[in-house]
Parts: C-alpha cells; sequence; structure tokens
C-alpha cells in the first residue's frame, strides 16, 4: 500500500524506563532486533518519514541515521516530543507512537489514518474500560493542538489528555486485537509476556508482510 507523505511518525525515545530498568527501546523484539526497530519499521509501512523523539541515547545502529528531535524543555514526557513533532511537521498530522508497543501492526495505523478528517484535531483509541482515557502515545495530533500543547507545556504541566481535551477529538473503539496492539511492555514480566511461545506467534503473523 502507499506510504503517506501528510504524516510524519514520531517514536518516543526519551523515557526513564523506571519500571523496566533498562531503556525499552532496546529491549529485545522477536521480529526486529530491538523494540524500537520494531515501531519505526512499522511507522515505515505506513508514512515516509519517521523521527524519533526525545533526549540522545544509544540506538541500534540501524537506526543511527534516523533524524532525532531532541526535547525543547527535557523531563516533561511524552508532550515535549509532541511539542517538538508538531513544530517539524509543519502543516502535516503527527502519528504520535510509543518505543513500547511490542505487539503494533500496520493495520492498527492505518486504522488511524483513514479517520482523519478537516474537522477533527486529533484521532485516538479509547481505553476499554476506562471512561474518558485514551491511548495518546499510538494516536494522530493535527498541528491546530500546537497551542494547546505551548499553553500545557508554559504553565508547568504535560498531559496529552488535557491537549486532547482541548481539542476535536475522533475516538476510535479498539477491538480486541487492537487492544492487543495498543499495549505497553512497562514490566520484566510485560516483556516475558511478549517473548512467551504464544505471543510469539502472534507477533510473527501480525507482523508478516
Amino acid at each position: 500500500m502507499r506510504r503517506l507523505d501528510d504524516v510524519i511518525a514520531g517514536v518516543l525515545v526519551g523515557g526513564r524506563s523506571v519500571r523496566m530498568g533498562r531503556p525499552k527501546a532496546l529491549l529485545p523484539h522477536p521480529e526486529s532486533r530491538t523494540f524500537l526497530e520494531h515501531v519505526v519499521r512499522t511507522a515505515r509501512r505506513v508514512v515516509r518519514e519517521v523521527v524519533l523523539l526525545g533526549g540522545p541515547g544509544p540506538l541500534p545502529e540501524a537506526l543511527r541515521r534516523v533524524p532525532c528531535l531532541a526535547d525543547a524543555q527535557p523531563e516533561r514526557g511524552p508532550l515535549a516530543g509532541l511539542d517538538r513533532a508538531l513544530e517539524a511537521a509543519r502543516d502535516r498530522w503527527v502519528l504520535l507512537l510509543a518505543c513500547d508497543l511490542g505487539w503494533l501492526g500496520p493495520v492498527l495505523l492505518r486504522r488511524l489514518l483513514r479517520a482523519r478528517a478537516p474537522d477533527v484535531d486529533a484521532v485516538v483509541f479509547a481505553r476499554a474500560g476506562q471512561g474518558s482515557a485514551y491511548h495518546p502515545c499510538c494516536a494522530l495530533y493535527h498541528p491546530r493542538l500546537r497551542t494547546a500543547v505551548t499553553h500545557e507545556l508554559t504553565h508547568g504541566r504535560a498531559s496529552l489528555h488535557a491537549v486532547l481535551r482541548a481539542g476535536r477529538v475522533r475516538v476510535l473503539t479498539p477491538d480486541a486485537v487492537c487492544e492487543r496492539e495498543l499495549t505497553n511492555v512497562n514490566t520484566p514480566e510485560d516483556l516475558a509476556r511478549l517473548l512467551a511461545p504464544a505471543s510469539l506467534a502472534h507477533v510473527v503473523c501480525e507482523t508478516a508482510p
């Protein structure tokens, strides 16, 4: 399928990975050597331009030529990364992705991309059973939201949900497959589940061309 030029994908790599105890971007992945390579490879199947968002740090050899946009305001979490991505995107949409989406596949990303519209500022998946909570680190953001992002950062906050509340949001309901692909790997136990034989078979199936 055609890769899009009017969307830029930004992959967040600046987290401290406190619960994991080591950089999540460099965790081993059954299909792509590292988690970061898996997410970047998946993003490249749907958009032409991918950048890394966050502070400088060790990167896999294969990704050392991928542009990296350091946070203008360190220690402000994903919101600071989104700010840099929106700045680089100019009038294009930003596909914001966490680096620890070990089950992520292109079908889910294309579902987000198909939901864009002129009267929508963001496209997100709802979190099952959590009311108005979303999956903000696997979502689409339009540059119209840059003002809301700047407002959050200026006032010492760092809430992606607050940014979403400031705009016109299209909320998608994930099915069971999407829920799995939206699952973050935050702890060693999460990683063990991903690398279990049953999960490995699923990942190979979902990421096959």
